[in-house]
């Protein structure tokens, strides 16, 4: 579980998820902010929702159960999802801010 969402959490880093570029190829500089804006603020709130839910299931259910083979708390693994959904949370807003300073700026003459 722990390499699953770290791994997911570095594939946002690295920006090398899944991403259907065919979508933007036509569209202007305004319009790819526009759209990278609005996939940033879906994908936040998916993954706020995820955090929330991922810690309000091991406070709920997770904390007193122990593990019968390995004799850890059923927490521990369970820590994988918030923990991960916390990184990919931030990287979404590094790479959308990163973007967004990058792009150049429409000239009004």
């Amino acid at each position: 579980m722990w390499l699953t969402m770290l791994g997911a959490a570095y594939a946002f880093k690295l920006k090398s998820h899944f991403a259907l570029t065919f979508l933007t190829k036509g569209l202007s500089a305004t319009s790819k902010t526009v759209l990278s804006t609005l996939i940033m603020l879906v994908l936040s709130a998916f993954l706020v929702v995820f955090i929330w839910k991922g810690f309000y299931l091991i406070i709920t259910v997770a904390i007193d159960q122990i593990a019968p083979a390995t004799q850890i708390p059923v927490a521990v693994p369970y820590l994988s999802g918030p923990v991960g959904g916390i990184l990919m949370l931030y990287y979404i807003i590094r790479n959308w801010w990163q973007d967004l300073r990058s792009r150049p700026r429409p000239t009004t003459e």
